[in-house]
């Protein structure tokens, strides 16, 4: 249910809410598929296949931000909880896993 919600609410507010949810969905879809196959939760070619799937569909894939922006709105994320954040990652197509992450992993993890 929350796959890419935790990108896309810092994409959303670093746009001044300009993005749609929907569209900011997409692309933390994307980010985090790719965070997934980079640490070895998901084996590739899990982050295409879903970014195909998203451009198939005219959704966003690329982020205009820098990991930086990310990183400063996700901290602020309602997922938060004290020096951790709930992150959803994706194993494969449809199977996903929530894993409480610390702060200073978050910023590892959006900045590989």
């Amino acid at each position: 249910l929350n796959f890419g919600h935790t990108p896309a609410h810092a994409i959303e507010a670093e746009s001044d809410f300009s993005v749609s949810h929907g569209r900011a969905v997409a692309m933390g879809m994307v980010i985090m598929a790719h965070i997934a196959e980079e640490f070895g939760y998901a084996a590739a070619p899990s982050a295409e296949r879903i970014e195909q799937a998203l451009k198939n569909n005219h959704l966003p894939t690329v982020c205009p931000y820098a990991n930086d922006q990310l990183f400063n709105a996700a901290t602020a994320d309602k997922k938060r909880d004290g020096d951790h954040i709930s992150l959803v990652f994706p194993k494969c197509i449809g199977n996903c896993f929530v894993e409480s992450v610390s702060i200073s992993r978050l910023k590892e993890l959006f900045h590989a």
